[in-house]
């Protein structure tokens, strides 16, 4: 069973109180992305109990549009014993649907290509600053950089 669901967020900010569920949809921008938690619910522990469709069913906006919960109310803004935040909802998304890189897949090309920050800072015409955040998982990657980093693949398979 695919546990996927629409969520109405655009970087964390509610456009909307209703989360709906089954085969769903997160609103990125002008975009419309499916965010599927199969995988972290299958990997991530705490997230594990909403393997339950029934706990599942119980998604709802919380934390003020901030994020999402599931289970019993436990808080006034309607947090509960299991939740997302709604950024990394919006990269998971954006990951998805191929619109942000995975950290892990920049770290590879890192490795692949065997550059440190400072250099692949000067390779992509970024600061080493942003460098290691993209290495560290700690901001999102741009499509920009994602293609940046696909077309040095690209030249370097070439040569």
């Amino acid at each position: 069973m695919a546990l996927s669901f629409p969520l109405r967020m655009v970087r964390g900010e509610a456009v909307g109180e209703e989360v709906f569920h089954g085969e769903a949809a997160a609103f990125a921008g002008a975009g419309r992305h499916t965010v599927d938690l199969e995988t972290w619910i299958g990997t991530v522990r705490v997230l594990q109990p909403l393997r339950d469709p029934g706990l599942f069913a119980t998604a709802r906006v919380a934390y003020g549009g901030a994020g999402v919960a599931w289970g019993e109310i436990v808080g006034e803004d309607g947090e509960g014993p299991i939740d997302m935040d709604g950024e990394q909802l919006w990269r998971l998304a954006g990951e998805q649907a191929g619109q942000l890189m995975p950290a892990d897949e920049f770290r590879a090309w890192l490795a692949r290509h065997r550059l440190s920050p400072a250099e692949a800072a000067e390779v992509l015409g970024l600061s080493r600053r942003a460098v290691a955040g993209y290495e560290m998982g700690a901001q999102a990657i741009p499509r920009t950089v994602m293609l940046a980093c696909r077309g040095w693949d690209a030249i370097a398979t070439a040569a």
